[in-house]
């Protein structure tokens, strides 16, 4: 196997620059002399990361040989990074001068991987750009609020490199961060390109996050100049008819349905995309499908909440740019490989950096694929050697990937109590019929418990009465019995936001949410409300009578620190403490003088209130399980009054689902560890929450098979996949092969 290491290797040293616009220019190696550092026969260096407690991180200063090139528009550093411990962050720094200038970055991962930062995010504490080509330092950081952290970071190259694509800084910020997120998993390079659209034309393709329909007619200039001079476009959840002039596409008209009516996944066309098609999840009830014709075709389509297709384009792609109907999707691995389809149209010389950065990612399993693999590594090696079909590459590591993923279950065994779940977000909007299907396609993979979300605030999610359109909770859980699938009531506590705007609008009139710092209400239940919490607890109650084997709570927390400063909160603790506070709220929020006694205050609430739960629906039926989703760094869970180790201690909860959501496999093996130790030792209060469509890049089949086998190891309780979704039904779940009543 040591042939496709070689290779992989061979085409990172020799293929790059790809185009004459696109090239990437080595810092180092060779390394300067740094203080500790081990050098390695593959000229990286060995670096020790060592963050003790007291502190929060490590940092390694590394001067520069010669001035960054005036063009470059990024760095990119390439390592491997081995830890025990949660980083919590990674920035990079640039002296010029007295001056420090400093810009976040990916963090690295444990395999061998590319992280890269645009040069113009660099910016001293007063927010001035960088003049990169005077800098003559560059200081690499760690960084970790949960300490200690010990390990290493091998370090194997920077790079400063000049892009061809360009992401600009335009629209709203939850856009443009999905948006980098989903092309830095991709691995798709790319510089930042200010929000006045200001250098447009030195790209060759310029990505705009959303845009509206009010552009400047500076901005309309820019474009069309860049258009002119080559330039091509990709934008996200446009109205803005200037721009769509530019692709050559026209923007659709708005959709809106119902929540329970949602648009599920994009569903990739095979025709136009080089015969990709995985599912690539997408739940919106918003959309703005752009029209087909005139040269323009749709390369994908939306699917409904029975992840049937539809009419409605996710995708259309000119000869000059492609809209998306929706905001970017979620960073899964389908979403980076349809972003790396759609950028190869326009700017097909990326192939052979998408090649390198899957084969660099994908080098420990490339050495040890099983034999039943070998056609395709064969097809790998071969696609290497003659440095043809790179484009498909990546497709190809990834499909290696599902294929092993069984292999990787199966290596350590489960219980045979083991909890295989899903957390189930649609289940009150599915009709009897489809969820008889699903159910039966869930235990066909081995899943054998079901967490529905059956309750918001104390409202319950499901109709009264079955029909065509819904099923009833009761009739759900009959259904899924039929299938050997337990089903637990997954209850929203305090969190409301799914509720009407006019049930949320009575709630406040009624001084039962949370009020904030600002003085304003917010979507969530106040927790020392006596209304709120005897809702809640008989909404549980009627769920197990209706035939809930389980209940699970979630949001069983405050929303902030700061908790809650309502006049219902300000009498509890009043009454608690037996003195009227002087200056609320100001004695109870920051650094206020009753400020850590309140927050103690409000945790024993909470659990005062899981105790009591777990005690009404215990006592309706003995035997039935509690257990909660919790944070899974203890400190941070403590922040907001969930002191879910306690719940485990006494016993309040059969379980809990640390919501792990990690796509590193050293950093979830390192997050279990503390979450076992939190439980005290009692392994099987430890069902992992496994992240394959969170909104951090989460796991694919692979991926997932090897977090289960950590769990596995550590003897925890079980896993549950968040969250249930037609990729998980029909990609993931049939690749990591469960037995059904596996020992």
């Amino acid at each position: 196997m040591q042939k496709i290491i070689v290779s992989a290797l061979l085409l990172a040293t020799f293929l790059l620059p790809v185009s004459a616009a696109y090239k990437s220019v080595s810092v180092f190696p060779p390394f300067p002399a740094i203080a500790g550092a081990v050098y390695n026969e593959d000229s990286g260096i060995s670096l020790s990361v060592s963050i003790p407690r007291g502190s929060d991180r490590v940092f390694w200063d590394i001067p520069l040989p010669k001035a960054l090139p005036q063009d470059a528009t990024a760095i990119t550093i390439e390592s491997a990074l081995s830890i025990d411990g949660l980083l919590t962050g990674m920035t990079a720094h640039l002296r010029c001068g007295e001056t420090w200038y400093t810009a976040s970055v990916p963090l690295p991962a444990s395999t061998r991987k590319r992280v890269s930062v645009p040069l113009s995010r660099f910016r001293s504490d007063d927010g001035k750009p960088c003049d990169y080509a005077q800098a003559d330092l560059l200081r690499l950081q760690l960084w970790s609020i949960f300490p200690p952290v010990s390990g290493g970071l091998r370090l194997l190259g920077v790079q400063a490199r000049t892009d061809v694509v360009g992401l600009v800084e335009t629209g709203d910020s939850f856009a443009l961060n999905r948006c980098r997120t989903l092309f830095d998993v991709a691995g798709i390079p790319y510089a930042d390109v200010a929000g006045d659209f200001s250098g447009a034309e030195n790209f060759e393709l310029l990505v705009i996050p959303s845009m509206t329909d009010d552009m400047s007619k500076r901005s309309v200039r820019i474009l069309k100049k860049a258009s002119a001079s080559g330039t091509k476009f990709i934008s996200f959840y446009t109205t803005a008819t200037q721009f769509a002039a530019l692709t050559g596409i026209q923007p659709g008209k708005w959709h809106h349905v119902a929540p329970q009516d949602s648009w599920s996944s994009i569903l990739p066309d095979a025709k136009h995309l080089g015969g990709f098609s995985d599912i690539v999840p997408q739940e919106t009830d918003n959309l703005l499908p752009p029209y087909e014709g005139n040269g323009a075709e749709a390369v994908a389509w939306f699917a409904d909440g029975n992840w049937l297709k539809t009419p409605l384009p996710a995708c259309v792609v000119s000869a000059n740019g492609a809209l998306f109907a929706h905001v970017p999707p979620l960073p899964t691995s389908p979403a980076a490989e349809l972003m790396r389809r759609i950028c190869l149209k326009f700017v097909p010389e990326l192939a052979d950096v998408f090649a390198v950065n899957a084969l660099m990612e994908n080098d420990d399993l490339l050495a040890k694929v099983d034999p039943h693999s070998r056609p395709l590594l064969d097809s790998i090696c071969e696609a290497v050697d003659k440095r043809t079909r790179l484009a498909e590459i990546p497709l190809m590591c990834s499909r290696l990937r599902d294929a092993e993923a069984a292999s990787l279950q199966n290596s350590v065994s489960g219980s045979s109590d083991e909890f295989r779940g899903v957390w189930d977000i649609r289940a009150s909007s599915r009709s009897l019929a489809s969820s008889a299907k699903l159910f039966e396609k869930l235990d066909t993979y081995g899943i054998n418990a079901v967490l529905a979300l059956s309750q918001i605030g104390g409202t319950p999610c499901f109709s009264e009465e079955s029909s065509g359109a819904q099923v009833s909770f009761g009739r759900f859980c009959a259904e899924a019995a039929t299938n050997s699938i337990d089903v637990q009531a997954w209850i929203y506590a305090f969190n409301v936001e799914g509720l009407a705007k006019k049930q949320l609008d009575n709630l406040a009139a009624e001084g039962r949410l949370i009020i904030g710092s600002d003085n304003k209400p917010l979507p969530w239940l106040c927790p020392l409300h006596d209304k709120n919490r005897k809702l809640i607890v008989e909404g549980a109650v009627n769920l197990v009578k209706a035939g809930a084997t389980g209940i699970h709570l979630d949001y069983i927390r405050y929303p902030t620190a700061d908790g809650c400063l309502c006049n219902e909160s300000r009498e509890s603790f009043e009454n608690e403490i037996g003195k009227k506070v002087k200056n609320w709220p100001e004695d109870v929020v920051g650094l206020g003088v009753l400020a850590t006694e309140y927050h103690a205050f409000r945790t024993r609430e909470l659990t005062k209130f899981v105790r009591e739960i777990a005690e009404a629906v215990r006592a309706e039926r003995p035997g039935v399980k509690v257990s909660a989703a919790v944070y899974p760094e203890v400190a941070s869970a403590a922040g907001l009054c969930q002191d879910w180790p306690t719940w485990v201690a006494e016993g309040m909860v059969d379980f809990v689902c640390p919501m792990t959501y990690q796509r590193d496999p050293a950093a979830f093996a390192s997050q279990l560890n503390r979450v076992l130790s939190a439980c005290g030792g009692k392994a099987s209060a430890m069902v992992a929450g496994l992240g394959t469509t969170a909104d951090v890049p989460g796991p694919d089949a692979y991926g997932a098979a090897g977090q289960i086998v950590e769990v596995r190891r550590r003897k925890g309780g079980g896993f549950v996949f968040f969250h249930l979704d037609e990729r998980l039904v029909e990609c993931i779940l049939p690749r990591i092969g469960f037995q059904k009543n596996a020992d």
